[in-house]
């Protein structure tokens, strides 16, 4: 019923009534960094399920290897669950899939990302995977705060123009 990954979020949805219960949804999406980490959270419907959550980190078509499977419940429930998820250094950049799963009154395995279950749903999204940015700028700080006329007004270079600014109070 609930979903969210980072700013991918997808509430009160009902099962999708899809042939096996299968979505991609490619209408909501995030942006994630490699070395990371990011809030997951779900929670089902009325009855009891458990989840799992797997993202192909290195764009190979499948959830099956090692360190692809990131959350799993520990146990069925109604209410919501809570996690975080740790993107490693050696994901591949890039668009990749992240696949979240239900199983009726069970718990999922790292191995069943693609098993027949008997009651549940599965969920397929369009993630970024982005490199770590390696520019590390300084900030300057200031003892006394800007006051009237100790501040940048106007700027331009190019394309890039800011007019009119006043003191911005940091």
């Amino acid at each position: 019923k609930n979903f969210s990954f980072n700013t991918l979020s997808k509430q009160g949805s009902n099962c999708n009534g899809n042939a096996n219960n299968y979505i991609l949804d490619t209408t909501i999406t995030t942006t994630v960094v490699k070395g990371s980490s990011y809030s997951v959270s779900m929670q089902s419907g009325s009855f009891k399920q458990g989840f799992g959550v797997w993202i192909d980190y290195n764009q190979d078509g499948d959830f099956g290897d090692t360190n692809e499977f990131v959350y799993a419940t520990p146990a069925p429930a109604t209410t919501a669950f809570t996690g975080t998820v740790a993107v490693p250094l050696g994901a591949m950049a890039g668009k990749t899939r992240l696949r979240v799963r239900s199983s009726y009154n069970d718990t999922l395995m790292a191995s069943q990302f693609c098993d027949s279950l008997f009651y549940g749903e599965t969920e397929d999204y369009l993630i970024t995977i982005n490199a770590p940015s390696t520019a590390s700028y300084c900030i300057p700080k200031y003892t006394n705060l800007c006051s009237s006329g100790d501040y940048v007004k106007n700027f331009s270079f190019n394309t890039l123009s800011k007019q009119g600014s006043n003191c911005n109070g940091n």
